[in-house]
């Protein structure tokens, strides 16, 4: 299944999310937050809609801000990076 990886080259948890797909030889679309405003928007989209205020709710109570996260083509949305490597071999 395609998805699409929302973060930064700069977040060393999107480095290693990066990094495991490639060795599992999982390609995805990137979008690196700090490259535009527009990307930042696309990504705060899903972070602020409330239907994924379960993922995310953690995130902020932690002061985080929820990267990497993987959208999935039919909406799913992950911010587990095992998840998303057994999402995308199904």
């Amino acid at each position: 299944m395609r998805f699409t990886l929302y973060g930064t080259h700069l977040c060393p948890d999107c480095v290693d999310a990066r990094k495991a797909l490639a060795e599992n030889g999982i390609p995805c679309a990137f979008v690196e937050l700090t490259e535009s405003t527009a990307n930042l928007k696309a990504f705060l989209r899903y972070r602020d809609d409330p239907t994924h205020a379960d993922a995310f709710d953690v995130v902020r109570a932690n002061h985080g801000i929820g990267i990497p996260c993987f959208v999935f083509e039919d909406g799913t949305l992950t911010l587990d990076t095992q998840r998303a490597i057994a999402l995308a071999k199904q």
